[in-house]
């Protein structure tokens, strides 16, 4: 099946952190990176911009670590992994030794604060979509403390063409719970040249004080699965059309939403992953540049032979290489990395 050849997991829903932002005081920077990400200090190129009134930060490929002359100021030190920075941790990841669980416990014995924590459960087998729950938020069949929920559709100017759609209930701030069509956006952004038939992502989104109490259930050694589920539960339902109960909060769950909520199956806090790294740069290498290289490799070799079109490829591979930057570097070594660790991350050994 397609979904397990590409590695997307080997089950048709997934769940994965994919947003981390904390906020780390009392630490140094450099400690914050070895002892607190416990990553090599050398890996991180220094920056002199920043985000968020931080002046400065260290980056690490997708790894940020925010931070300002005066570390010991009340702003502290701020990690940011995005998705794919996300991505990346987990390549650092030792089993037992260090996994998101140590890591949250690592920095719970600090004086720290999350700002947000997402937590994303990919979906490639139809069951969910962003049309059905858009679908049943128009019709007042999602029962929901939030009380707004917004539609976003993006598409191409020229042809009409849909490139993306999400649907997210709730506000921005607190809690969230956000869907999405992942394989068109992969479509658009990627280009890449196989996809599953169906990938939706819904990802739940909490900030400050929800963000804390993700973090502390992570901490604890629940599997992520366990966590999301039950905070989905907690918060959203969707019910059945048919129920003609006036009032909608005694009406039934809709069989669609009970499949979905369904956990009995065993969850390990790992999937398999995908390499993300430089996968653009190579991408857009093949796709753009390589007739233009063949065509000028055939007109040297035509023109001058073989020895002098090898040397004009060669000459342009020294000429980019001349070009590389610190942070350049840093990417060619987590490429590096994920290409040489194993095919799975963090797996507890009570999983294996």
């Amino acid at each position: 099946d397609l979904v397990r050849s590409r590695g997307l997991g080997d089950v048709y829903k997934r769940q994965m952190l994919d947003y981390l932002a904390v906020t780390i005081k009392g630490l140094a920077p450099d400690d914050v990176i070895e002892k607190i990400l416990i990553l090599p200090k050398e890996k991180f190129v220094l920056n002199e911009w920043g985000i968020n009134k931080y002046q400065r930060h260290y980056a690490f490929s997708e790894i940020k670590v925010y931070f300002n002359k005066d570390w010991e100021s009340k702003m502290g030190v701020f990690i940011e992994l995005r998705g794919q920075g996300c991505r990346q941790y987990e390549e650092y990841m030792e089993s037992n030794v260090n996994n998101w669980v140590t890591l949250m416990k690592r920095i719970s014995e600090c004086h720290s604060n999350f700002t947000r924590l997402d937590i994303a459960n990919d979906i490639f087998d139809g069951s969910l979509s962003v049309p059905l729950i858009y679908s049943y938020c128009k019709k007042q069949l999602c029962i929901s403390t939030a009380k707004t929920f917004d539609y976003h559709e993006k598409s191409i100017l020229e042809n009409g063409e849909k490139v993306g759609e999400m649907v997210t209930i709730g506000v921005r701030g607190t809690q969230q719970w956000c869907i999405y069509n992942k394989l068109l956006e992969q479509k658009l952004d990627k280009d890449l040249p196989e996809m599953p038939s169906s990938w939706t992502r819904a990802e739940l989104r909490c900030w400050q004080e929800k963000a804390n109490l993700l973090a502390q259930q992570i901490k604890k050694g629940r599997p992520l699965k366990e966590i999301y589920f039950e905070a989905i539960n907690g918060h959203y339902r969707f019910v059945s059309p048919r129920d003609k109960d006036s009032n909608r909060w005694r009406r039934k769950n809709v069989k669609w939403w009970n499949d979905y909520l369904e956990t009995q199956k065993k969850t390990v806090l790992s999937v398999k992953r995908t390499k993300a790294t430089l996968k653009r740069s190579e991408l857009w290498t093949e796709k753009q540049v390589s007739r233009t290289l063949g065509k000028l490799y055939v007109a040297k070799a035509e023109s001058y032979g073989q020895e002098k079109a090898d040397g004009y490829i060669q000459h342009l591979l020294e000429l980019g290489i001349s070009k590389l930057t610190e942070t350049d570097e840093t990417d060619i070594q987590q490429y590096k990395q994920e290409q040489q660790s194993s095919a799975y991350w963090g797996i507890r050994k009570d999983d294996l």
